[in-house]
């Protein structure tokens, strides 16, 4: 697994043989904003469509920051043609501690058509374990 970048709010890796690329959100993403909020899930997803993985782990254990609702129907919308350009098969979303965090994350999930793609999980280890058979499992 390559590190892609690691800036203030995220770090992104990328495993090119299990196609499966992985984004961890750090305590600092409290202190985003709207602004700041958007250009690092547009940094996010222009990664994501350069390297093309199939599966997708958004460690949001410490997002936290919490995504106003008008904010959560652009990520919904972001994320349907994201996953159309890049035809992602299963995204896995690791849960925030922080519970306002925590609820919009889920809502903004349940704005898009992606959910049925989508399963939300406590740990990597028990996402992991969704996106891979065992003999893939990290």
């Amino acid at each position: 697994m390559i590190e892609l970048f690691n800036n203030r709010f995220q770090k992104c890796y990328h495993d090119s043989d299990r196609s499966f690329f992985i984004n961890v959100w750090k305590p600092d993403s409290q202190s985003l904003g709207e602004r700041g909020y958007k250009k690092e899930q547009m940094l996010l997803w222009n990664t994501i469509r350069k390297v093309r993985p199939r599966f997708v782990i958004s460690d949001s254990t410490n997002f936290l920051y919490a995504i106003d609702p008008v904010e959560q129907d652009w990520v919904a919308s972001e994320i349907d043609r994201l996953i159309a350009d890049v035809h992602l098969e299963r995204l896995a979303i690791v849960l925030s501690h922080d519970f306002l965090a925590l609820l919009t994350i889920k809502q903004t999930i349940e704005e898009g058509r992606f959910k049925n793609i989508t399963r939300f999980f406590d740990t990597i280890k028990d996402a992991e374990a969704w996106l891979f058979p065992s003999s893939q499992a990290a």
